[in-house]
């Protein structure tokens, strides 16, 4: 590339078929996610979605993934200090016996 000119920016074609390809780019602690391909349908209905919130559709995206990503973090969370719970106290088989066991049959 010559010094002082731009890199050409992708270029973005409408798709009818939900196929998606993600790409991550971290900047500064941040990435940035492209997402190819997405149904024109499921487009438009999350700028209206966005509209009736006063939002953008970025915005509006970026709080879909932060919230579906928490939600799998608190419930992995509470499934672990559930199963915690049920096995406080209780003698656990040394898993390399199990192994050895498992490996002679």
């Amino acid at each position: 590339m010559r010094a002082g000119t731009e890199p050409t920016p992708p270029t973005v074609e409408k798709a009818s078929v939900a196929t998606v390809a993600i790409g991550v780019i971290s900047v500064h602690d941040m990435a940035q996610v492209v997402i190819r391909n997405l149904d024109d349908t499921a487009i438009q209905r999350l700028k209206e979605r966005a509209a009736r919130k006063g939002s953008s559709l970025e915005r509006e995206l970026r709080t879909i993934i932060t919230e579906a990503a928490r939600a799998d973090r608190a419930d992995f969370r509470t499934r672990a200090a559930a199963l915690r719970r049920r096995l406080r106290g209780r003698q656990h088989t040394d898993s390399t016996e199990l192994i050895r066991e498992d490996r002679g049959r």
